[in-house]
């Protein structure tokens, strides 16, 4: 049992309320938490937009055509000269738009995939989502399904209509014709942009600024104010350890171990808010021992419950409902995903097979901005109270020395004998230095000394090795 002061009152119990809410802050509908892991989030509606542009076009097609029919059936607009001037012209309209937009379809599909199948090749598969998620391509697809289902629906019911009606009063599509026009309009303006957003995303700025971005907007949303440690505590909140053993659960005897029994995949979010309430309404205190981005296998270690003996493992087992699981890493609530991506991008420039140092060098200009970023957000053990400010639940995110070692370790290794990247990293150190706070600037400072060596080992002429170490954050001009 827990001490009496950390005992919740039946008052709070009650209170379970709340919006669902993204695991970055932001609110989402109901059942995003327990999508299937096959469902990521970032494709779950990947043909929602196209399949209502489909479904408007047949939409419009229905409304225009009984408009005109409408129209057609009044003797003084019927009769009159002009309006049935127009009819060849707006049959001859919607009959050339319907089976030339279809081929025009098959041509956003090829530009599509070639400018996939690129940035795949040249750049890392994980890019693949931001041509996926991309609401230009959404939009662009809808708008031209639409366009061609509304001509079909408008031919077809233009003949059936015409077949119904007597010689004089012929049937005349105007207002299809014309709307007609105004999507052939909107479909090539829609091209346009689409081309130019295709290109722009082909591009390695635009991708490692869009992955830049979306890395610190997930860092901005952690809302996590690093404050200056004691003396020793940094030790224990920024290194985790796999065991649960943490400071916040001295008060807590003992512990039982909860493993996780859904299907396999990714965690890509926790409802860190519904934990507690249900924790502090239970008297439990939880340790959640996966990372956002660790993989899930059915039996994988998942919680660590403390002030639950006597309670049914079944019974424990349903806190696993305030997690989210996908088939891949998800940058909303994973900041160490973003730079990961960011690294890859790095480490294929400076394969043998591309050896693109200045690449390497932008990614490194992106790098030194997350870092700067996180290095004044809490890492580590994060801990959540409930309202009485007892730590209920612990969760684990990569600790600083993780980060920086996720964005200089491998590239440190892959780098080889290239100057330019050598005084890349000189001076990105150099800046981590004077940017971060005192106390964790020792893993920025090991790493320049172990950079320095670098260059002393793959260097023998003197010369090329001072050289090789003058920090230039444009690497060689």
């Amino acid at each position: 049992m827990l001490p009496k002061e950390n005992q919740i009152s039946e008052g709070d119990q009650g209170r379970t309320g709340g919006r669902r809410r993204h695991p970055a802050g932001r609110p989402v509908p109901r059942g995003w938490l327990r999508r299937s892991p096959s469902h990521p989030r970032g494709t779950r509606f990947s043909l929602l937009i196209p399949l209502l542009g489909f479904l408007a076009g047949g939409v419009w097609g229905l409304a225009t055509t009984a408009v005109d029919q409408h129209l057609s059936s009044i003797p003084s607009i019927a009769h009159d000269q002009d309006f049935q001037s127009t009819r060849d012209a707006s049959r001859a309209i919607i009959d050339s738009v319907g089976p030339p937009m279809l081929s025009f379809i098959g041509v956003v599909f090829s530009l599509t995939l070639v400018a996939v199948q690129m940035a795949a090749q040249n750049l890392t598969p994980r890019v693949v989502r931001l041509f996926v998620q991309s609401r230009v391509t959404k939009t662009a697809l809808a708008l031209f399904l639409g366009t061609f289902f509304y001509t079909l629906v408008v031919r077809y019911l233009s003949l059936r209509v015409e077949d119904n009606v007597g010689k004089d009063d012929a049937f005349v599509p105007l207002l299809s014709g014309l709307f007609t026009m105004a999507l052939v309009t909107c479909s090539v303006l829609a091209f346009i942009g689409y081309v130019q957003h295709t290109l722009r995303l082909m591009r390695l700025t635009e991708i490692i600024d869009l992955l830049t971005r979306e890395t610190l907007r997930t860092v901005r949303t952690v809302k996590r104010p690093e404050r200056a440690p004691r003396d020793s505590d940094q030790a224990v909140r920024d290194r985790p350890d796999p065991h649960g053993h943490h400071a916040g659960l001295d008060g807590c005897p003992g512990g039982r171990m909860i493993r996780y029994t859904g299907p396999p995949g990714t965690l890509a979010g926790v409802r860190s808010k519904a934990l507690v309430r249900e924790a502090a309404r239970n008297g439990y205190r939880v340790c959640l021992l996966p990372r956002v981005g660790d993989y899930l296998a059915p039996g994988s270690p998942l919680f660590r419950i403390f002030g639950a003996d006597g309670v049914e493992e079944q019974r424990l087992s349903r806190m696993q409902r305030h997690l989210s699981t996908s088939s891949e890493r998800e940058p909303a609530a994973d900041v160490a995903f973003g730079l990961r991506q960011l690294v890859d991008i790095g480490l294929r420039a400076l394969s043998s097979s591309v050896n693109d140092p200045t690449t390497a060098v932008q990614v490194l200009d992106r790098i030194q901005v997350v870092l700067i970023a996180c290095a004044r957000t809490q890492w580590g053990w994060i801990e959540h109270a409930d309202r009485k400010k007892v730590v209920r639940l612990l969760e684990s995110t990569p600790s600083w020395d993780d980060l920086v070692t996720l964005g200089c370790e491998e590239m440190l290794l892959c780098m080889g004998a290239s100057p330019q990247v050598t005084r890349r990293f000189m001076a990105f150190f150099e800046d981590l230095e004077q940017v971060v706070p005192k106390y964790r600037r020792p893993v920025v400072t090991r790493y320049r000394e172990r950079l320095q060596r670098h260059i002393s080992r793959a260097f023998d002429d003197p010369g090329v090795q001072a050289f090789a170490g003058v920090p230039d954050r444009q690497g060689i001009g």
